[in-house]
């Protein structure tokens, strides 16, 4: 999260298939405050679960936030985690 950080022009992160699970879903949901121009993010397989997801939604809801694209395919990130992303991303 540390280079997330560092790196406040980026704009595309692709990092599915790397089982950051719940954990570090929380700690990237941290470090993408500070990056508040990204604008597409893959997680994609990565067992963030719901509450991985539901820590995701802090970041999606900061005023700053510009995310367009969230891929969190095959996360199992059930109805709650559903309906906490959609309540960042609106």
């Amino acid at each position: 999260s540390l280079g997330i950080r560092s790196h406040r022009t980026l704009r595309i992160l692709d990092l599915s298939h790397n089982r950051i699970g719940r954990i570090g879903c929380m700690r990237l949901g941290e470090a993408l405050v500070e990056n508040p121009l990204l604008e597409e993010l893959n997680l994609s397989e990565n067992a963030i679960g719901s509450r991985g997801a539901s820590a995701l939604a802090a970041f999606l809801s900061h005023p700053s936030a510009r995310l367009r694209v969230l891929n969190v395919s095959k996360n199992d990130i059930g109805l709650k985690g559903g309906k906490s992303l959609a309540v960042g991303l609106s």
